[in-house]
């Protein structure tokens, strides 16, 4: 699972901010499964995130290119928000094989955690051409 901490920079310029990573590798993932010309292994699939503040709320976008709403789980608690999901790779059933694959595929987990509390309850989520968009409330 990869943590992300969402923390202002200078008081006086509240448009700096800075997101804090771990270096923690998610949990679950793919194989190493070579193609038949290259010997590059895959690499697991991390959606791109982008995080907005605006005055309201916190505003998400993750890509998420082929994954269907049915495979994402998304839940916040306090002032966190947890985005846990599978981008599965397709089967051929002619039994053919990649000559090359720079495709990810697998199983991700990332949690963003928020400089306040959110509302949860009010929380929106939107999957639209590839783009994951979650709102989140700010709790007053």
């Amino acid at each position: 699972m990869i943590t992300t901490a969402i923390t202002r920079g200078k008081e006086s310029d509240p448009a700096e901010h800075r997101l804090y990573n771990n270096t923690e590798k998610p949990a679950i993932g793919t194989g190493q499964k070579k193609s038949h010309l290259s010997r590059r292994p895959r690499r697991e699939f991390m959606p791109a995130v982008e995080i907005e503040e605006r005055d309201d709320r916190y505003v998400i976008r993750a890509e998420v290119p082929g994954m269907s709403r049915e495979s994402l789980d998304i839940h916040a608690s306090g002032n966190l928000l947890t985005m846990i999901g599978t981008h599965e790779e397709p089967r051929s059933s002619d039994g053919g094989y990649y000559l090359t694959c720079e495709r990810s595929y697998g199983s991700f987990g990332r949690s963003f955690t928020f400089p306040r509390p959110v509302d949860c309850a009010g929380m929106t989520v939107e999957l639209d051409l590839g783009v994951l968009t979650i709102q989140v409330p700010k709790k007053y």
